[in-house]
């Protein structure tokens, strides 16, 4: 039996602690994520959980379609 791929992204809040450049203070960074962006987050910042909300769209998504620069 074949298995349907669900066709509808989830975008799931997550946060995670990141240095500022500057000075090497930890902050704590959120946002909603699809799938992609939370296994690169996952992958960059071992500190990242789920805050157990969902959304509509994922913000590093939209700013790269808006064409800004993206830092995690």
């Amino acid at each position: 039996m074949k298995r349907s791929i669900d066709s509808t992204p989830t975008f799931l809040r997550i946060q995670w602690e990141a240095e500022q450049e500057a000075g090497g203070t930890t902050v704590v960074r959120e946002a909603f994520l699809c799938k992609f962006h939370r296994q690169e987050i996952a992958r960059q910042f071992p500190s990242a959980r789920g805050c157990g909300q969902q959304g509509y769209t994922c913000e590093l998504c939209d700013r790269h379609r808006a064409g800004r620069v993206v830092r995690p």
